[in-house]
């Protein structure tokens, strides 16, 4: 190998576009999904080539870019939390609140925060239905929407909502009605 293709693979990964000097590395996020990154660093190659090795380091040990670790905390502990803190002191509704509670804890109780998905909101909205009517599911999946907000809110949570993502279901609100004898009449 010449000096030329040494020092090119030496400094793979930085490269220089007008004055300015720009580095590129590839990560793996907590869910194994590849993650490109390119960044402008400045003026100097020297400090580009420190902030790749460094960004690197970061991304190795999972704390790309200021990434916080989730906290592993079980949704039926921060379900209780959030009933004392907030539906007791917000909600005129704290009651049903805590019975809608109960069943998401059956549900989601066992899972960590983080780990719940989409997927199984969907899959908690399937089964619920088996028991209950539209409305009442609604009312549990709002529910589990303003926790997962609160945790959020609250620093416990540190990614988007997923309850946010699933549709509500279609409501019947009509009433049975019937005739008086005046009307029948």
């Amino acid at each position: 190998m010449d000096n030329v293709a040494k020092e090119r693979k030496k400094t793979r990964g930085v490269y220089q576009r007008g004055n300015m000097w720009y580095i590129h590395y590839c990560y793996r996020d907590r869910y194994g999904v590849k993650k490109r990154v390119r960044e402008a660093i400045g003026p100097s190659k020297k400090q580009a080539e420190q902030v790749r090795a460094k960004r690197i380091a970061q991304a190795v040990e999972n704390r790309h870019l200021d990434i916080q670790k989730e906290e592993k905390i079980k949704f039926k502990d921060f379900a209780q939390e959030y009933f004392e803190k907030h539906s007791k002191v917000e909600n005129r509704s704290w009651k049903s609140d805590e019975h809608r509670l109960r069943n998401l804890c059956k549900f989601f109780g066992e899972k960590y925060l983080f780990e719940i998905t989409a997927l199984d909101i969907q899959n908690y909205k399937t089964e619920r239905l088996k028991e209950a009517a539209p409305a009442t599911v609604n009312r549990c999946l709002a529910l589990l929407r303003s926790v997962l907000n609160r945790a959020i809110e609250w620093g416990k949570l540190h990614q988007n909502n997923p309850a946010s993502k699933i549709k509500r279901l279609r409501e019947n609100n009509e009433s049975l009605r019937f005739l008086t004898r005046e009307e029948i009449e």
